[in-house]
């Protein structure tokens, strides 16, 4: 597990992949020189969870980088979402 903090920058619509999977992205901007973007992936039952926030919120978020290989060869990569909070 990894965290980091930023602005939310991006908050989008949930998304229904199939009968049993729904997903939902957003994004954040870390406040380092390089202004790091990243986009998280809440899934399932987690996917209201960030309706509490607003696009300039800062939060923290505690993830994991997942990838996995397609039939095709080709490598995705995910940040999954496991929890956030309002930073202090």
């Amino acid at each position: 597990m990894a965290e980091l903090t930023g602005k939310i920058i991006e908050i989008n619509a949930e998304e229904r992949i199939n009968d049993t999977l729904t997903k939902r992205t957003f994004v954040i901007e870390d406040d380092t020189k390089w202004h790091n973007t990243v986009c998280f992936e809440l899934l399932n039952e987690k996917t209201d969870s960030i309706e509490y926030y607003q696009v300039g919120d800062i939060i923290e978020v505690l993830y994991s980088v997942k990838s996995r290989k397609s039939k095709d060869d080709r490598w995705f990569t995910s940040a999954a979402c496991y929890s956030h909070k309002r930073a202090v």
